[in-house]
């Protein structure tokens, strides 16, 4: 999503485009930064699974977030 509607729906097709070089982290303070903005109370929201990479080891064929990378 960060790097628009066409390389999103490029990834979706072919995942191995995903980049693992660039840091996503910055979108996980869209929803919160929103949400004090609206109310003034502090998004306490806590996400299942886990937004971390590789935590969902069942969906990368069980291997460890590790063996993914190297």
């Amino acid at each position: 999503m960060a790097n628009g509607k066409t390389f999103y729906e490029q990834v979706l097709e072919t995942p191995t485009d995903m980049p693992k070089e660039f840091p996503f982290e910055a979108l996980l303070n869209i929803a919160p930064k929103a949400f004090f903005n609206k109310t003034g109370n502090e998004w306490s929201y806590v996400s299942n699974p886990s937004f971390e990479t590789y935590s969902n080891s069942e969906g990368w064929d069980g291997k460890s977030w590790l063996d993914q990378i190297l």
